[in-house]
């Protein structure tokens, strides 16, 4: 018998990104430094007490990437769908409360240059963290037919959200 040769092909393509992970809170910080813990700086970008409470950043997407190539003889049709779909970014965590009892004094000593030294006494911040970055989303086919008909499509992911800044008290 005969061999039939196909005089039709179809193909659905798809890349899929997957998704960042969300990140951790930053904690609470809380610092007591009494009577007798009297502090002094000097020295250009000095810090008697520093508290920090950071949340982490968010993962990045993954990358979707899809394609196709064919070879198909020209009285043969070649029907195509494909996509790329980049995953989403995951969120920042949130900075958590700083809280500081300062009951002691602290002094600066003066740069002897006479140039600013930029020193601090005390220096606290709670600072969320950032939000992932989306991701790409990439397609392409290749067709040896004259009668093909191909749509591609690629959309990005989206990024994640900041994380936010907690409230710091200073007694």
């Amino acid at each position: 018998g005969d061999i039939e040769t196909p005089t039709e092909s179809k193909a659905l393509v798809a890349g899929i990104g997957g998704n960042g992970g969300s990140a951790s809170n930053g904690g609470t910080v809380t610092i007591s430094n009494f009577e007798t813990g009297a502090l002094s700086v000097s020295g250009e970008g000095s810090v008697g007490i520093f508290a920090q409470s950071l949340g982490g950043g968010g993962g990045s997407g993954g990358v979707g990437v899809g394609g196709s190539i064919s070879a198909a003889e020209d009285s043969e049709a070649v029907t195509q769908l494909e996509f790329g779909l980049g995953g989403a970014a995951g969120g920042g965590g949130s900075g958590g409360q700083v809280s500081i009892l300062n009951q002691a004094s602290i002094s600066s000593v003066a740069d002897p240059s006479g140039g600013a030294a930029q020193m601090h006494g005390i220096h606290a911040q709670s600072i969320g963290g950032g939000g992932g970055e989306g991701s790409l989303g990439i397609e392409g086919d290749v067709t040896g037919s004259e009668n093909s008909q191909a749509l591609s499509l690629a959309i990005g992911g989206s990024g994640g959200n900041g994380g936010r800044g907690a409230a710091g008290r200073l007694n």
